[in-house]
């Protein structure tokens, strides 16, 4: 009997991997791998775009790998597809925060350099996200509140300021709030009662007047008031990869409202950011002392997660005013402190300060300066008068910075050149588009990483495969069906090792672990004393929120603790009994697990609202109520809820509930710790049975050199696929 030589099978494989692929497979005809030259994509000078394209090919290379070699396990694909989506969305997420008037739209237009894209100079517009991206072809998608939806395509400049700017007529009202009422179901009979009436005027801090409140219901009914904004349209090159999310002006009295804040805060159905960037902004004419301008930063960044915050830049606007020029140093150092320092969001590379006129007037290849900085000029056709007066004025600094400064004359090209410099939106893009290429290249170079992962799995099997062919070669066939019976013996020992492994995972890491955990974080005494120094509800909540997130991240380091006890176990197992299993898709298994416990939580519930009815002017049924003891009607009675905190109750409201809210937070860690164990269990399980049908398969077949040359095949494209992968090594 002629004796393998197993060196030769591993030189052979090692070959491999150096050899120039084939135009074509015997295997699977017509699927080619398709080589990619870093060339092509330097061409894409949009980064986001060129991500885009970069992950598109290498899944359809790793996709077509993975057919040619004809792998039947799933692998890591479910990872790799959850990670490849926000690339293969095509766009990366910026939100605009600001409180009302902060200049949003403004801002906005001039970022996009579109004037009239958002409607400006209201003091008020309807409480909604209106997204904005990039299409050949303009148009406005809109869902109503009775989910109607409408699609406009011709002026949806106007459209869109019919849509969500609010008559100045209603600058008294607190809209937005009326709104959610209106949306919540509440009739106008309902929002006219003088109890929510009352509630109004605090919050809008205004008189509410009756017969207007009234004309506002009559005229915004359910089907007209917008809840979702969408506005598709020609973007430039620089913008072709985002997503503009305006947000809902935060009310004058602060505040950010919930829904905004989970949007801002929050992930996907694949656990990614909704947003990559936020951008706060605040004009830089204002007091950065004011306390309007103070509680906005405590109520609506410091509201924020941890991660949100992370993400977020602040922007100063009107940075041409004379004001802000004058105090430039004493305003930045003051901004700084507030934003940065006291929010809490990074370096100074996120305060930035802009000026949107500025790149408006730069951006209007209409104008001319030379006549228009005239006083006795005309305002053009397509500007608004009153704007104009800024832009005539904007122009005049303009005019004498370049003739008495920098002795330079004043035409057309060099004041647009001084507009670009003033307007500094280059500065800020640019910064902005390093921030997100960065967390982008990261989040590419996991992609990467994880196909190359899979795809040496594979090899590794089809190695092991091309030993046990190899060794058998010249054996008779029942030796070979031997041999194979033996690797699966192999496997079924396993199998009893993993049952015990798991007996013994459930125990190490039920609740006594995690009680444990919680209690080294500092989480099991939650006690009135730990709120009771602080000296408001927004410090209380940021407190309880620090704890929270503190919970999530005791919880994450548990379940990475059993990831990797598994992981290491299997490895131990499969070096030393020399087996291949396909790789277990960790990541997937914990997606499916919250996905599970969302579906899990979900619940709905009808609840019974009672409104009393006062019945007045029938004094004959109050005495005789009075007379006989009961309440007949006839008297009408109101109550006025006075609005205070008192500082221990709510210590004592918090730390009762943040408890509450960790035992039960305990509670589901558990349960999801025993459905992780539980998936990783079956999961392995299932990779124990593909791989003795991969025994049975080459069982049924005792051919072992055609066997051989599938495997050598099946391999070589394999590695041909990695070889082509690491062109995407070290991309930034």
């Amino acid at each position: 009997m002629e004796e393998i030589n197993l060196e030769n099978i591993g030189n052979l494989v090692d070959a491999l991997a150096v050899e120039t692929p084939p135009e074509a497979t015997t295997i699977t005809e017509g699927l080619h791998l398709t080589p990619h030259r870093i060339e092509d994509y330097d061409q894409i000078e949009d980064s986001f775009i060129r991500y885009r394209v970069m992950v598109n090919d290498a899944l359809d290379l790793y996709e077509t790998a993975r057919l040619m070699a004809s792998v039947s396990d799933t692998g890591l694909s479910a990872s790799i597809e959850r990670m490849s989506a926000p690339f293969r969305k095509g766009f990366f997420t910026l939100a605009v925060v600001g409180k009302v008037s902060a200049g949003k739209s403004t801002f906005i237009n001039a970022l996009l350099g579109k004037k009239d894209l958002l409607p400006t100079g209201y003091l008020q517009t309807t409480c909604t996200l209106t997204t904005i991206s990039h299409n050949e072809k303009e148009a406005l998608h809109v869902i109503y509140g009775d989910f109607r939806e409408e699609t406009i395509t011709e002026h949806i400049g106007e459209a869109l300021s019919r849509l969500v700017a609010i008559d100045p007529k209603y600058d008294s009202l607190p809209v937005n709030n009326i709104n959610r009422l209106v949306l919540g179901g509440k009739s106008k009979e309902d929002i006219c009662g003088e109890n929510i009436i009352k509630e109004l005027e605090k919050l809008s801090k205004n008189k509410i007047d009756k017969d207007l409140l009234k004309d506002y219901l009559k005229r915004h009914p359910k089907e007209k008031i917008p809840m979702e904004v969408a506005i598709e349209c020609p973007l430039n090159e620089d913008y072709r990869g985002w997503r503009i999310v305006d947000t809902p002006g935060v009310d004058a009295v602060g505040g950010i409202e919930d829904d905004t804040r989970r949007f801002l805060c929050g992930k996907d159905e694949n656990g990614n950011h909704n947003v990559d960037a936020i951008i706060f902004i605040q004009p830089a004419k204002g007091q950065m002392q004011e306390k309007s301008l103070n509680d906005f930063v405590s109520d609506t960044i410091g509201s924020l997660t941890e991660e949100a915050r992370k993400r977020s830049f602040f922007v100063l606007t009107h940075a041409t005013n004379p004001d802000f020029i004058v105090r430039k140093d004493e305003i930045w150092k003051l901004a700084k402190q507030l934003f940065v320092d006291y929010a809490g969001v990074g370096d100074d590379n996120r305060l930035i300060a802009v000026d949107s006129l500025a790149a408006l007037l730069e951006n209007d290849s209409q104008l001319d300066f030379k006549t228009l900085v005239k006083k006795s000029s005309p305002t053009p056709l397509h500007w608004d008068s009153e704007v104009w007066m800024d832009c005539r004025n904007l122009i005049q600094i303009v005019q004498n910075i370049l003739l008495n400064d920098e002795e330079i004359e004043f035409n057309n090209e060099n004041t647009r050149n001084k507009l670009r410099e003033l307007a500094n939106f280059d500065t800020f893009r640019n910064y902005l588009n390093s921030f997100v290429k960065s967390e982008k290249s990261n989040a590419f170079n996991a992609v990467i990483e994880y196909i190359e992962k899979d795809i040496n799995a594979c090899v590794a099997i089809r190695q092991q495969d091309l030993q046990i062919l190899g060794i058998n070669l010249g054996q008779t066939p029942e030796a070979f069906l031997r041999d194979l019976a033996a690797e699966k013996e192999k496997l079924d020992n396993f199998q009893i090792e993993i049952n015990s492994k798991f007996l013994k995972l459930s125990k190490k890491y039920g609740k006594s672990k995690v009680d444990l955990e919680f209690k080294e974080g500092g989480l099991m005494d939650v006690t009135p004393s730990s709120f009771n120094e602080l000296s408001s509800l927004q410090e209380m909540r940021k407190k309880a929120e620090t704890m929270g997130n503190l919970a999530e991240r005791i919880a994450q380091r548990i379940q990475d603790s059993i990831i990797k006890d598994v992981d290491d176990f299997c490895e131990v197992s499969q070096r030393n009994k020399n087996f291949k299993l396909p790789l277990i898709d960790y990541k997937s298994i914990a997606s499916r697990i919250e996905t599970q416990a969302s579906q899990d939580s979900d619940r709905t519930r009808q609840e019974e609202h009672r409104e009393v009815q006062t019945i007045t002017g029938f004094k004959i049924r109050y005495k005789l109520g009075k007379w006989l003891g009961m309440d007949l009607g006839g008297e009408r009675v109101w109550y006025e809820t006075v609005h205070y905190t008192d500082n221990d109750a709510a210590a004592i409201s918090f730390s009762k509930n943040l408890k509450e809210a960790i035992e039960n937070y305990k509670k589901q860690i558990v349960k999801n710790l025993d459905s992780l164990i539980k998936l990783i269990d079956e999961d392995i399980k299932t990779a124990i049975r593909k791989r003795k049908a991969d025994y049975d398969k080459m069982a049924e077949n005792t051919n072992l050199v055609d066997q051989m040359h599938q495997k050598e095949q099946e391999i070589r494209d394999l590695l041909n696929a990695l070889s082509y992968l690491e062109i995407y090594h070290g991309i930034n």
